[in-house]
């Protein structure tokens, strides 16, 4: 991944893998790193410019946001995964946030998973939009 290139995380919650390590040595490449801002419900998601040890600010549902207010365009996006499939069907906290933003993102989409959490078949809706990537602690998947 070329210097300047953008990357969204996202601040892990619960049981997510941690994509922190990986913002850091991202960082230290010369990658801008950025993190989810809940705009309003219903809207796709913004990514504000954010590095670690810069402010972050506890929202609804405890997910934690950039304080920074400079939006960014990603090239990659990380989206954190609660279940997924090898054809790239992803199972979310149910908010559609992610679905929204990915079905107008032009970046490349790669989930983070544990491997234990892959199931057979997520169920899926004409809304739900298709991961480009899985990336695990064992292995990257790439569907189709």
């Amino acid at each position: 991944m070329p210097a300047g290139a953008v990357v969204a995380a996202f601040f892990p919650l619960h049981h997510e893998l941690d994509p922190l390590p990986l913002v850091e040595a991202l960082r230290e490449r010369g990658v801008i790193t950025a993190l989810p801002v809940v705009v309003a419900p219903g809207r796709p998601l913004a990514f504000h410019r954010w590095a670690p040890g810069d402010a972050l600010v506890v929202r609804r549902f405890g997910v934690s946001e950039p304080v920074s207010t400079h939006e960014v365009e990603p090239d990659w996006i990380l989206v954190p995964l609660l279940a997924w499939d090898l054809g790239g069907n992803r199972l979310g906290y149910g908010g559609g946030y992610y679905d929204r933003t990915l079905a107008q993102a032009s970046a490349c989409t790669v989930g983070l998973a544990l491997e234990g959490l892959r199931v057979e078949l997520v169920p899926t809706d004409e809304h739900d939009v298709r991961l480009q990537h899985v990336l695990t602690e064992r292995r990257v998947v790439t569907p189709g």
